[in-house]
């Protein structure tokens, strides 16, 4: 009996005509450019929900906090809860020692009631530094006896939605339903931030860490 041996086949393979692979690389390139120009709107999203509940993220900056400021006071928030980390550049010459007592501070200089606010810094961290955050809101929550329902979250520009993805994965299971609202960052062109290292590094960065976060849970 003789058996057969063979180390190939042929087979058919279909490949585009060049009408076709134009239309691919048309294709290709509208989505790249698609991707270009609304990275930054993705990244910053608005979602807000109806509370009266505020979280604000304590390492945005100066401007934000002033027009969070007016937010808060026309928003009849009764509770508004400011997080944070360990400062990391500065802390030998300040009074503080994290950013949510920073921008505490900085909330009470603007005007904003001192019986709503509630200051909440997570421990010391170098690394997941907004899970520590959030990891620290929801222990407060819980020890508060506060009852669950929606959350909004205030933060600033592309960091807004991995923060917002964070926040979401750690409250959801104590019953939040978080939302969130975004101030930008005017440091770069939002439309065009290609064109800057700044608008570039921060874009970049923060869609591999927001895809990071989406696929492997919350890590920073």
């Amino acid at each position: 009996m003789r058996i057969k041996f063979k180390l190939f086949y042929r087979k058919e393979l279909l490949v585009p005509t060049w009408q076709g692979a134009l239309l691919f690389v048309l294709m290709f390139a509208l989505l790249v450019w698609l991707l270009f120009t609304n990275a930054v709107s993705f990244l910053s999203p608005q979602k807000p929900v109806t509370t009266k509940i505020l979280i604000v993220e304590g390492w945005v900056d100066d401007l934000a906090l002033t027009t969070a400021a007016d937010f808060i006071k026309k928003g009849g928030f009764t509770m508004v809860c400011v997080t944070g980390q360990q400062v990391m550049q500065g802390k030998y010459l300040l009074d503080y020692t994290s950013t949510a007592e920073v921008a505490y501070n900085t909330l009470l200089k603007l005007g904003v009631d001192s019986t709503i606010l509630h200051c909440i810094p997570s421990a010391p961290v170098t690394r997941n530094r907004s899970v520590a955050s959030a990891q620290a809101l929801a222990i407060w929550l819980r020890s508060s006896g506060v009852k669950p329902g929606n959350i909004l979250l205030l933060s600033q520009g592309v960091h807004s939605r991995r923060s917002w993805l964070i926040f979401k994965k750690t409250l959801h299971p104590d019953g939040w339903n978080t939302g969130v609202v975004t101030y930008q960052d005017d440091t770069y062109d939002g439309g065009r931030w290609w064109r800057s290292s700044r608008g570039t590094r921060a874009v970049i960065s923060e869609g591999l860490a927001w895809l990071y976060v989406s696929l492997f849970g919350p890590s920073d």
